[in-house]
């Protein structure tokens, strides 16, 4: 409500709020010393905003290419502060992730789905589809379609044994998840999406990767270079 009629794009500004969270948690969680910056409080506007822009600097740093160098915070200082009151009440890190799934599929805005011809499959096929693949840890999950990650989310799930929250996973998958899940898709929203899961999930080490602006990440012939070397070992046959 706060964002409706606030002349910036919803997902974008949302998003970047979401990767300034996950570096405070990020730095929260392996720095003993930091104190957590993403909350209003008493703070003014201006001073929320201050803050939360060095965590999104340090955020475009730690994980570089989700954001443009030149991206910023773009929505005025008190709808920040509003935004900022919410989501600090939210811990991302140690949330169960089939939560963050669900949520972050709705960020996506209607109108991309249908220009963008965007089907998120319902989670009960993916459930059951994971449970018929029945992954090894040996196997490696390639998803050309990503969408906002759910299959490979629910690979994870399944590999893990049921419900998973970000922090704390099981070396064994925590190494899957960073060695053995690829995904592909061309839609900047859902990369997005699938790269903070990942982050959530493996510090965001897996191979997550957009197409380019082609529109088919599916046809291997349109891939760009960086997917090509990345699968070109994982493929029995390669364009």
């Amino acid at each position: 409500m706060v964002l409706r009629d606030a002349g910036v794009k919803v997902f974008d500004e949302i998003f970047k709020l979401i990767y300034a969270k996950l570096y405070d948690e990020w730095n929260g969680i392996n720095n003993p010393e930091y104190q957590l910056e993403f909350f209003a409080g008493d703070r003014s506007p201006g001073q929320v905003k201050r803050a939360i822009s060095i965590l999104l600097e340090g955020a475009k740093k730690r994980w570089a290419g989700v954001f443009e160098s030149t991206d910023k915070i773009g929505m005025i200082d008190t709808h920040l502060k509003v935004c900022v009151s919410f989501l600090e009440k939210i811990k991302l890190l140690i949330s169960n992730l089939r939560v963050i799934d669900e949520a972050f599929k709705y960020l996506i805005p209607k109108g991309s789905k249908k220009k963008e011809g965007q089907f998120f499959t319902p989670r009960p096929i993916l459930d059951m589809v994971v449970k018929m693949l029945n992954p090894k840890a040996h196997e490696f999950i390639i998803d050309p379609n990503r969408g906002s990650a759910g299959f490979l989310l629910h690979s994870v799930k399944w590999f893990a044994g049921g419900v998973i929250i970000g922090k704390g996973l099981p070396v064994a998958v925590e190494n899957f998840v960073q060695n053995n899940i690829y995904g592909i898709d061309f839609a900047k929203e859902a990369i997005k999406i699938a790269k903070a899961i990942n982050i959530i999930i493996g510090d965001g080490k897996s191979q997550i990767f957009g197409s380019g602006t082609n529109g088919d990440s599916l046809n291997p012939l349109l891939w760009n270079n960086e997917i090509k070397i990345a699968l070109r070992t994982r493929l029995l046959r390669f364009p």
